[in-house]
């Protein structure tokens, strides 16, 4: 019996990962065509904490379809784009063909030790397996004294209504539906939580920073609210994708109901807050390999070209 729980447990991670990846594969465009406009709006804060300028070396992970990388590169950054998601990296190469992206799993990342001075992670940290084991993969890859920022969404409440109203509405009104077991999806929006993930990954803890971002999520009604998640996301787009259509009709009519006070005209306009979080690897003396990754990843976005 012990020995089947341990299995158990040993298997939920790459079950999750197998899940997250199956979803992406079909929700890319949903995600590109709804989400867009809410997650583009971290982006320079993002950079900004991970120190992104002229000249530095980034890696972007989960870059999905390359809002991030792209920006990065407007400040004259060297980047690389990673995902997992081929179907993402299509839509990042398709807006961006003259970056580089590179298909690739955060948990083990396709670089040497040291090789960039920033890794960036904008809404991918809450959709790894297994979080904790990337942010190591992350120290590994950094250069010493390198930095990391990434963000999360606020927990669901006043200052974070969109998930506030969804979780909401699903959970009052949806059926049932086995998931894979996966890391708790606000994990990362406190700072004792970032602190203690960052501490056991090696990053200077005492050094981070983590602060609320307020975003206003404009969409053209109700419905899209719904409607964002089921073509967008992953773990909420699988619940809802499971649902009958009496239950949807529910669902949509508690978020109606939810979104009553956000209306501006016809339009919704709801607060999606997020939490954005830096912190530095310690500095020591090590090999640089970071020219030798972008050019290599250079390369290899040629030959596809």
């Amino acid at each position: 019996m012990a020995q089947g729980l341990a299995e158990a447990a040993s298997s939920a991670p790459q079950d999750f990962a197998a899940f997250e990846h199956e979803a992406w594969t079909r929700r890319a465009s949903g995600y590109c065509a709804w989400f867009e406009s809410i997650v583009v709006q971290a982006i320079e804060p993002l950079l900004d904490a991970a120190g992104v300028r002229a000249g530095v070396t980034l890696a972007d992970l989960a870059c999905g379809p390359g809002f991030v990388a792209a920006a990065a590169a407007r400040r004259g950054a060297k980047v690389v784009g990673v995902d997992f998601s081929a179907s993402m990296l299509a839509l990042a190469r398709e807006r961006f063909p003259w970056l580089c992206f590179e298909e690739g799993d955060a948990l083990d990342l396709p670089f040497p030790d040291h090789s960039f001075d920033a890794v960036t992670i904008n809404f991918g940290i809450l959709h790894f397996a297994e979080p904790h084991r990337a942010l190591r993969e992350v120290f590994r890859v950094l250069r010493p004294g390198g930095s990391i920022a990434f963000t999360d969404w606020a927990r669901p409440g006043p200052e974070n209504a969109a998930y506030a109203i969804i979780l909401a509405a699903i959970d009052a009104h949806a059926d049932p539906v086995p998931l894979p077991p996966g890391p708790p999806l606000f994990q990362f929006a406190s700072a004792g939580a970032c602190r203690r993930a960052l501490a056991a990954a090696g990053f200077d803890a005492a050094g981070a920073d983590t602060r609320f971002l307020p975003q206003v999520w404009r969409l053209d009604c109700a419905d899209d609210l719904l409607q964002a998640f089921a073509e967008g996301s992953a773990r909420l787009g699988a619940r809802i994708a499971a649902q009958s259509p009496a239950r949807l009709d529910a669902i949509r009519a508690a978020i109606r109901e939810g979104c009553r006070p956000y209306l501006q005209g016809s339009k919704v306009a709801l607060p999606t807050g997020v939490v954005l979080t830096s912190a530095r690897k310690p500095r020591v003396g090590q090999t640089d390999h970071g020219s030798d990754v972008l050019l290599s990843a250079t390369e290899r976005a040629g030959e596809r070209r």
